[in-house]
Order: structure tokens, then sequence, then C-alpha cells
């Protein structure tokens, strides 16, 4: 008898400290494995989104720096000239980053 009483006080430990267990994962911020996959998701979904938006402004940087620089007949480059290029840099550096992390 006493084997039994001391059996089921274990079991009903041990299903408490389960429980406490699975409440302080919870609470820390512990994810199940589709909701961490869902974020994932998102996250990579939104970086194409900002792939897509920052190769089509490189592709315009880059036609109007073309432009300009046809257009230049002295050897002389305007500020303007050279802020874009360092913008296109900046674009494509935030776009390989962006590729880089999967």
């Amino acid at each position: 008898m006493r084997r039994i009483f001391l059996t089921l006080c274990v079991l009903v430990a041990l299903t408490f400290l389960a429980d406490l267990g699975s409440a302080f994962a919870q609470r820390r911020g512990m994810r199940s494995p589709g909701e961490i996959r869902r974020q994932e998701d998102a996250i990579a979904k939104d970086d194409f989104r900002h792939n897509r938006e920052d190769a089509a402004e490189i592709l315009t940087l880059a036609r109007d720096l073309m432009m300009d620089l046809n257009r230049d007949g002295v050897f002389v480059v305007d500020v303007k000239t050279i802020k874009a290029a360092e913008r296109i840099e900046k674009l494509a550096k935030d776009v390989k980053g962006r590729l880089k992390r999967y």
C-alpha cells in the first residue's frame, strides 16, 4: 500500500513539473517549430520584396548614372553623379547581404 502511494505521489509530482516546464517555456517566448517556420517564411518574403525594390532602384540609378557620364563632355564628374554611384553601391551591398542570409 505504501509503495502504491509513493508511486502515485511521484507521478503527480512529475505531471506537475511537466506542466510547470511547459508554462515556463511559453513565458520565455519559446515557439513551436510551425511558428518558427512561418516567421522565417515571412522574413524571407519581406526580404524578397525589398530585393526587388532595391534592384529596380539600382537599375534606375544606373541608367541615370550612365546618361550623366555620357552627357558630360568634360572629364569632371558632378557631385550628384558621385552620390548616385555611392547609392548604387549601398543598395547592392544591402541586396547582397539579404541574399547571403539564405
